[in-house]
């Protein structure tokens, strides 16, 4: 929800921006600017739809573990699947950790102009 809000806010931005620059500078640039925008915006929502299905896809692994654990928290568990259920509990919290660590990545992949970025970053 609050990435959809980013995506608008940012569109709203250019526009503001846009609209200040007048088309005295958009004819100056040979129309680009328009081109640029939208597919800039284009990445971002590609970011934002990256970046909430790996954390729909990690996070709702814990949450269905601890559905189960409510489930049968009061069946008579033997030793063994007590400890596969802690197996199952540890890679369900480290699968709910993976998101936070992944967004770099995922940028890097869905995003030419952020992939420029980086390589400007590091480069000076």
């Amino acid at each position: 929800m609050c990435g959809l809000r980013s995506v608008k806010n940012i569109q709203r931005s250019a526009q503001r921006i846009e609209d200040a620059t007048g088309a005295l500078s958009r004819s100056a640039a040979g129309g680009h600017s328009t081109h640029s925008t939208v597919a800039r915006d284009r990445q971002l929502a590609f970011m934002l739809l990256m970046d909430i299905l790996i954390y729909g896809l990690f996070c709702s692994t814990f949450a269905i573990f601890l559905l189960y654990q409510q489930i049968t928290q009061y069946d008579v568990k033997s030793p063994v699947q007590i400890q596969i259920e802690s197996i199952v509990r540890n890679l369900a919290q480290f699968a709910a950790s993976i998101p936070v660590s992944t967004s770099f990545y995922t940028n890097m992949i869905a995003s030419k102009t952020f992939r420029n970025e980086v390589k400007k970053v590091f480069s000076s």
